[in-house]
């Protein structure tokens, strides 16, 4: 009997875990399907907005389910493990498309475009959408107070945040002229402004108790946020010009902000998995700043970090001007490129097969650690006045001249590798063995040396 109830038990045990077991599966199966059709269904939007900015096109809903660019159907805008239904296309100017085989030819692109749709994965699972695309007034109409380069000590006026100078924020979804809204809103397309996207023409939007933003607002010049910014849900926020952000910003999972000339952020500026930030100007973030698995920020000038900044993994970040940080860690295949210099008043880490790469002049004033395969490549000059400490597998290259002010560190039985294109200065003798001159490339160094080409 003790045997039959122990097995009895036991089933019953084993019963219940594979249950678990099989339900926690397919909650993550399900959460992996809704996370890969919202992103599609981004990306088609994002798709449809930026072609909806051009020239007059065709639109097809086609006999294979799928949207088309043309009436053959052989520019489809989705993958195709995607089809569409409940299609609803209105360019409201009296031509439509609701079922198959329907076109709208020479779209106007002028006219707004309503797009409701319900996107379908090769696993029967599906996602609404229902948004409005509005065309963006070109650059050439937009009139907006010039507003020179700024140094690292100059963002502050950027904007004028003068209330007079704004109305307040009405019922509606257009809006024309500067507005401000007195309390904290939410932009969301079925509550809080009950609007899918939200335009500010011909002026600048003041919040002056913070947002969250489920929805796509554009700004035709400048935003300045005087609270707390959380975009969620795949909201999407587009600046023309200038931003200035007083509190903490979280983009969160698959959300977007662009700003198309200088952005601001006085307090802690955090990029959730794949959110993308895109600023045309520079930007400096006065806290920390930090970019979460496969996030994506670009800076098409300078960049100036005054608080901590993290890179985790497989995290993309690029720069077209020069950098200024307080110190970065790199974790887990993140990517860093910087056309210009880097300047660094704290120490550097890259671990686990991270890049670093700088197009010209470096300088690093702190501890430097390479660790776990990781790769910095320094397009001109560079200077440490720190220790480095560089492991297995990990490589620092420098094309022009080098300075060491302190000691050089290769961990774990003398592993990594330092090539020097140009010649080196060292404040602090080597190990001896460690430093090869006479040699024309570094092609085939060996692991726990420092070639030194003398090129330049």
């Amino acid at each position: 009997m003790e045997l039959l109830a122990t097995i009895v038990i036991g089933s019953i045990v084993l019963g219940v875990i594979s249950t678990v077991m099989i339900t926690t599966f397919k909650q993550s199966d399900h959460v992996q399907n809704h996370t890969a059709l919202t992103q599609e269904a981004n990306i088609i939007i994002t798709k449809m907005r930026q072609i909806h900015q051009e020239n007059s096109y065709t639109l097809c809903y086609g006999e294979d389910k799928k949207l088309h660019l043309d009436s053959s159907e052989s520019a489809s805008i989705a993958q195709s493990s995607y089809i569409f239904e409940d299609v609803i296309i209105d360019n409201l100017d009296g031509r439509k498309i609701n079922s198959i085989g329907q076109c709208i030819d020479k779209v106007d692109p002028y006219s707004p475009l309503l797009i409701q749709f319900n996107l379908i994965d090769g696993k029967e699972n599906n996602l609404n959408m229902n948004t409005v695309i509005q065309r963006l007034k070109p650059l050439s109409q937009l009139t907006p107070p010039p507003v020179e380069e700024p140094s690292e000590d100059d963002f502050e006026d950027i904007i004028d945040d003068d209330p007079s100078k704004y109305e307040d924020l009405t019922d509606g979804c257009i809006f024309q002229g500067n507005k401000k809204a007195r309390n904290h809103t939410t932009f969301a397309p079925t509550w809080g402004t009950n609007c899918p996207e939200t335009i500010i023409q011909n002026g600048s939007l003041l919040l002056m108790n913070g947002a969250g933003i489920f929805s796509d607002v554009h700004v035709d010049y400048n935003l300045y946020n005087k609270g707390m910014t959380t975009l969620l849900n795949n909201g999407t926020l587009t600046v023309l010009e200038n931003t200035r952000f007083d509190k903490d910003v979280t983009l969160q999972s698959s959300t977007s902000f662009s700003t198309g000339n200088i952005l601001y952020s006085l307090g802690n500026f955090t990029m959730q998995t794949s959110s993308q930030a895109d600023i045309g100007g520079s930007a400096k973030f006065d806290k920390a700043l930090a970019l979460q698995s496969n996030a994506n920020l670009s800076v098409d000038r300078n960049l100036f970090v005054l608080g901590p900044f993290r890179m985790d993994s497989l995290s993309d970040g690029a720069v077209e001007g020069n950098t200024t940080i307080s110190g970065l860690e790199m974790f887990s295949q993140s990517n860093f490129d910087i056309k210009g210099d880097l300047i660094s008043d704290k120490a550097v880490t890259l671990e686990n097969n991270t890049t670093l790469h700088i197009g010209k002049v470096a300088n690093i004033t702190g501890d430097l650690h390479l660790k776990g395969n990781s790769e910095m490549l320094v397009g001109g000059d560079f200077i440490l006045n720190g220790p480095l400490y560089i492991q297995q597998g990990t490589i620092l290259n420098i094309k022009g001249n080098a300075k060491f002010t302190s000691s050089i560190k290769f961990d774990g039985n003398n592993k990594g590798k330092i090539c020097v294109e140009g010649s080196v200065t060292f404040d602090i003798p080597l190990e001896s063995g460690k430093l090869v001159t006479d040699i024309s490339s570094c092609e085939r160094q060996p692991e726990g040396t420092i070639y030194v080409l003398n090129k330049n």
